[in-house]
């Protein structure tokens, strides 16, 4: 998915899937399915990214921050193409809330990027480029030199970043 080959990730990511479920494991399917999820939505498959985030949804335990944080995202970004703004911008918060509970910097900034991608498409400019800049601190923080790349992108102007 980083290396920006969505058709790979696709298949990696369901086939991982389809093994996990024959076995009956749960905690890895939930995270897998949500990882699934955002390759589908990416490639417009609305549909099946939906479907993908309700299997995490269902397979996720309450303390799975990674699983609750991506279905949350994912499924607002769908939801939000589809139209439901209200709906798509209070999953996207939980989302962002739910990864600000923990120290993993990319899944709070990935967090923040599906917030900013929800209040793009309600129109909200000022509130995107917003959570937009606040993911790209904690990619450049983290050091993830690809997502914070790919954020610069998302943002009309230039953003200086804070010295560590």
């Amino acid at each position: 998915m980083l290396a920006g080959d969505l058709d790979a990730a696709e298949r990696e990511l369901r086939a991982g899937c389809e093994a996990l479920e024959s076995l009956g494991e749960t905690s890895t399917l939930s995270t897998s399915a949500a990882l699934l999820a955002r390759t589908l939505e990416l490639q417009g498959q609305l549909d099946e990214a939906e479907r993908f985030t309700i299997l995490s949804e269902q397979t996720a335990s309450a303390d799975d921050l990674a699983s609750q944080t991506t279905w949350r995202g994912v499924r607002a970004r769908v939801l939000a193409r589809q139209g439901d703004l209200e709906q798509a911008e209070r999953l996207a918060r939980e989302g962002a809330c739910v990864a600000a509970r923990t120290d993993f910097l990319v899944w709070r900034g990935e967090a923040l990027l599906d917030l900013a991608e929800v209040l793009r498409l309600s129109g909200d400019s000022p509130g995107s480029s917003s959570s937009a800049e606040e993911a790209l601190q904690l990619f450049d923080a983290k050091g993830h030199v690809v997502l914070r790349e790919r954020t610069r992108a998302l943002l009309p102007e230039p953003v200086e970043l804070r010295p560590a």
